[in-house]
C-alpha cells in the first residue's frame, strides 16, 4: 500500500538520475490499494508480487532475486527520516543517532562508518548481497535484519557507511 509515497518516489527517482542506467523492482506484499496496478500508471518498472503477506524482510528477499543491477538499493516507503547512522551498544540495544534532529546539524554532515544503517534506504553490491545470502530470515518478519546484514558486511572485510547527501524521505 502506500500508493501516494510510491509514486511519489518514482517520480522523483525519474527526476534526478539523468542518464544513469538502472532498474526499478516494486516490491508489493499483497498491496490492496491502487499501487496493485501500478504498472498501468508507471512505466518502465518491474513489480514482483508476494503470494501472501510475508513483511519487510521476505518481501526484500523476494524482489531482490530479480534484480540485474551491480548494486541493489532499497528504499521502504512507510515512515519518516529517521537517522544518521546506527548504533549499536555493548548490551546490544540499538540507537538510530540523530533521530528527529535537523539533518543539517553538523554532526550529522559528514561520511562515517556506522555500526548499522536501517532498512529505510540501503544500498549493497548485487554480489556481496547473493553472497551473505540477502537478509536472514531468522529476523522475520522484521527487526534486527538491517543491523544483522552490517555485521554480515564487515564479517566479510567491508564497511558501513552513512552518507549524507543521500536524502532519502522515508
Amino acid at each position: 500500500n502506500q500508493f501516494d509515497y510510491t509514486y511519489a518516489c518514482l517520480r522523483s527517482i525519474f527526476e534526478n538520475t539523468g542518464d544513469i542506467n538502472y532498474e526499478i523492482i516494486i516490491a508489493d506484499d499483497c498491496s490492496n490499494d491502487l499501487t496493485k496496478n501500478i504498472c498501468e500508471v508507471v512505466k518502465g518498472i518491474h513489480v514482483e508480487k508476494t503470494q501472501g503477506q510475508s513483511y519487510f524482510l521476505r518481501n526484500c528477499n523476494h524482489a531482490a532475486k530479480a534484480a540485474k543491477g551491480k548494486y541493489i538499493v532499497f528504499l521502504n516507503n512507510d515512515g519518516r527520516l529517521q537517522e544518521a547512522g546506527g548504533i549499536l551498544w555493548k548490551d546490544g540495544s540499538a540507537w538510530n543517532f540523530g533521530n528527529g534532529h535537523n539533518p543539517a546539524m553538523p554532526e550529522y554532515r559528514y561520511v562515517k562508518d556506522v555500526d548499522y544503517i536501517s532498512g529505510a534506504a540501503i544500498m549493497i553490491r548485487h554480489d556481496l548481497w547473493n553472497e551473505l545470502g540477502g537478509f536472514d530470515e531468522t529476523f522475520a518478519p522484521a527487526y534486527c535484519e538491517d543491523s544483522d546484514l552490517a555485521f554480515s558486511v564487515r564479517k566479510k572485510g567491508y564497511r558501513v557507511v552513512y552518507q549524507p547527501l543521500s536524502v532519502v524521505v522515508h
